[in-house]
């Protein structure tokens, strides 16, 4: 059996059992309610004919006269569909006087005697001779004001018992029928509910086994499963985009890795063949820079490949504007050095924010180190600091050649260039940068101007 065979077969058995379930507890309940209904009707009639054989005799003294009364009223008490028996009784329980079905014997009673002789009217629910159910009720009958007769009404029950028999065979015989019939239905509607369902899953591992590239059928308009398919399709959509940007980033950083190692090989041959030392120390000085630009590009790519470490949800309170103040007379003092300026506007007060202060200034130096790397000689670098809302902001501004079109896309992207190469080094740190910004709960963002570029740092107030 397929899985999707089992399913509709264990869905349809437990709805079937469920719709069953409910029908026989109405079933049962009815069945309660014709029995208690059925019981209390032939209780009344056997009442009814004990007070109407009551009032018949109240007004006969004697037992002579009995029997006589009893014959002129016959035909109007019997025949009656389900009486079987009239019988009076003397106050000590002789039985004088009867009208009944023929084949029908008297059959004592001395509890019912008793209790009517005390005044009650008790009924009694009996089987009797072949286990023919009868209802019989006693009435006590005054004449004048004092007691003088003890009346029996016998009353048939087969009629009722046929009734409940027969309800009885149809909650047993069709009760199996129902649920066969309920779980053919249920096992077909679900067929025709899970279709869509299964083609789904059939489109899903045919896409599994053929790999990225395609995408799942939408099912048609009003389906249940059409949002599914959609989010399903958007994440294959991301998934693959993210998939073509780890090959991207995977050939990039193979190819930073190539070159440098290209380079130390050449310079240890050159090492090995000289015999010169001072060639030799050349060489050995040109690898060491090599291993430390190569060393660089393995700590960025350790960094940006970082998840949500100790060290980085070790964020405390730090004062931003005093940071800015001391990142800007470091640029200041390498700027000076370049024929660069380097202005600062940060507030003299403090600007607290929330997060690891060491990896902020990181973050700011890797911005700053950009921007001072596309000064021209006689130019400037700015760094301007607000606050917006729940937010602060520091903004470093260069009027150097600015960024080329199309290499905004790829700004903030590992190895990203464009054709004008604006980007030096490996082209982590602006990446780098905004990795840090955004685990902070900031953002660093590209600011379009007129001449030059600018980046705006955002970071949450604490």
């Amino acid at each position: 059996m397929s899985i999707w065979r089992s399913i509709r077969f264990r869905l349809a058995a437990v709805s079937s059992a469920a719709v069953v379930g409910v029908g026989l507890a109405i079933g049962l309940a009815s069945y309660g309610r014709l029995a208690a209904e059925l019981q209390h009707a032939d209780m009344e009639f056997a009442r009814h004919e004990a007070l109407e054989l009551a009032q018949v005799v109240s007004q006969v003294p004697s037992v002579d006269e009995l029997q006589g009364r009893l014959d002129t009223v016959e035909t109007n008490l019997l025949p009656e569909e389900g009486l079987l028996r009239l019988e009076v009784f003397t106050l000590d329980g002789a039985l004088v006087a009867w009208l009944t079905e023929p084949g029908t014997e008297h059959e004592p009673w001395p509890e019912g005697l008793a209790l009517a002789r005390a005044g009650e009217s008790p009924v009694e629910f009996v089987h009797l001779g072949d286990a023919r159910p009868e209802v019989r009720a006693a009435h006590l009958v005054r004449h004048g004001k004092a007691p003088r007769w003890i009346v029996v009404a016998r009353v048939d029950r087969a009629r009722s018992e046929r009734a409940l028999a027969g309800t009885r065979r149809h909650l047993l015989l069709g009760g199996p029928g129902v649920a066969a019939l309920v779980f053919a239905a249920m096992y077909g509607v679900l067929a025709l509910a899970l279709r869509p369902l299964h083609e789904l899953v059939n489109d899903a591992r045919t896409l599994a086994a053929e790999g990225l590239g395609r995408r799942l059928a939408e099912p048609a308009a009003g389906s249940e499963l059409g949002e599914l398919a959609r989010l399903l399709n958007l994440m294959l959509s991301r998934a693959e985009e993210t998939m073509g940007r780890l090959r991207r980033f995977a050939a990039d950083a193979s190819h930073e890795l190539r070159t440098p190692l290209t380079r130390i090989r050449g310079e240890a041959e050159v090492a090995l063949r000289v015999d010169d030392p001072a060639v030799a120390r050349e060489a050995l000085e040109s690898i060491v820079d090599e291993l430390d630009s190569m060393r660089r590009l393995v700590d960025g790519l350790l960094e940006l490949a970082r998840g949500d470490t100790a060290e980085l949800r070790a964020a405390a309170p730090f004062d931003l504007a005093a940071l800015v103040r001391e990142l800007g007379e470091e640029a200041r003092v390498v700027g000076e050095t370049r024929g660069l300026g380097v202005r600062v506007e940060a507030p003299e007060g403090p600007v607290v924010v929330q997060g690891n202060r060491d990896l902020i200034a990181r973050a700011l130096w890797n911005v700053l180190d950009n921007a001072l790397s596309y000064v021209p000689s006689s130019g400037c670098v700015a760094l301007s600091f607000d606050q917006e809302g729940d937010r602060a902001r520091v903004t470093i501004q260069d009027d150097g050649p600015g960024v080329p079109a199309d290499l905004v896309p790829h700004l903030f992207q590992p190895f990203g260039r464009g054709a004008e190469g604006r980007v030096r080094g490996h082209g982590l740190g602006l990446a780098l940068a905004r990795t840090i910004a955004r685990r902070a709960g900031g953002d660093l963002a590209y600011v379009p101007t007129p001449r030059g570029a600018a980046f705006a740092l955002t970071l949450p107030l604490a």
